[in-house]
């Protein structure tokens, strides 16, 4: 959609992540789809990237987006992207608009249709000011609150507090 309804021909599609087994047969019918589309030469992948190789993945990216249909418990990718200041757009459903307030690091959109989705994503990338800031937003929000300084310091005060309740 962005590419053939919104006119976007620069944009590239890069594709990262672990690849079982189990997931060739889906890839594969991913790949014929994009053929069929003449999308072929737009989209990177990237199987079975190092922790090295993930990192200069996630800076050579301008936004980040994991468009999952399920619920989501926490989305860790969402967190590596925002700390390496790419903005994320995710569903607007599942722990991503928690992760977006809590960071204002990107933007949950529905994903009921592809057009939308698409939509947020042109929209961004018509703003290259706004997704500096909201990268730069993203790094801040995660060093602050999902750091392991930070988590380290909320679980304790979880457990004082918890301790605290117990003794009174």
């Amino acid at each position: 959609h962005l590419r053939t309804d919104l006119g976007d021909t620069a944009t590239r599609l890069k594709i990262a992540g672990a690849v079982t087994l189990g997931d060739v047969s889906f890839i594969d019918n991913l790949k014929a789809k994009l053929e069929s589309a003449g999308l072929t030469d737009s989209v990177d992948w990237h199987p079975n990237i190092s922790r090295e190789e993930k990192l200069e993945f996630l800076n050579e990216l301008s936004l980040f987006s994991v468009p999952v249909l399920y619920e989501e418990a926490f989305g860790l990718y969402a967190i590596e992207a925002m700390a390496a200041s790419v903005p994320i757009v995710q569903p607007d459903f599942a722990a991503f608009p928690e992760l977006v307030e809590a960071t204002g690091g990107g933007v949950c959109v529905s994903i009921e249709t592809a057009d939308g989705l698409a939509r947020a994503y042109d929209e961004l990338l018509r703003s290259p000011e706004l997704m500096k800031e909201m990268g730069e937003r993203g790094r801040l929000g995660v060093e602050k609150r999902f750091s392991m300084e930070a988590m380290k310091n909320s679980f304790i005060n979880a457990m004082e507090s918890l301790l605290q309740s117990k003794s009174v």
